[in-house]
């Protein structure tokens, strides 16, 4: 799939998506992981981390996309 041309196609979704994705990053650059491994508390500490970066990468790639 293309990936910017997905984007135009959907360009008002987007545009608002992009808006709620910088809207709601954190000081530090980071978004909040929304879910959790409820019986799995010491896994997830490690793998929470790890989510974190996966968000990150998405994140900062789609807004990118819909400022070109």
């Amino acid at each position: 799939m293309n990936y910017r041309k997905s984007l135009s196609k959907n360009k008002k979704i987007s545009q608002k998506e992009a808006e709620f994705i910088r809207n709601t990053q954190n000081p530090d650059g980071t978004w909040n992981i929304t879910w959790n491994w409820g019986m799995y508390p010491e896994e997830w500490h490690i793998s929470k981390n790890r989510w974190k970066s996966d968000v990150i990468i998405k994140n900062v790639r789609f807004v990118s996309e819909m400022e070109k």
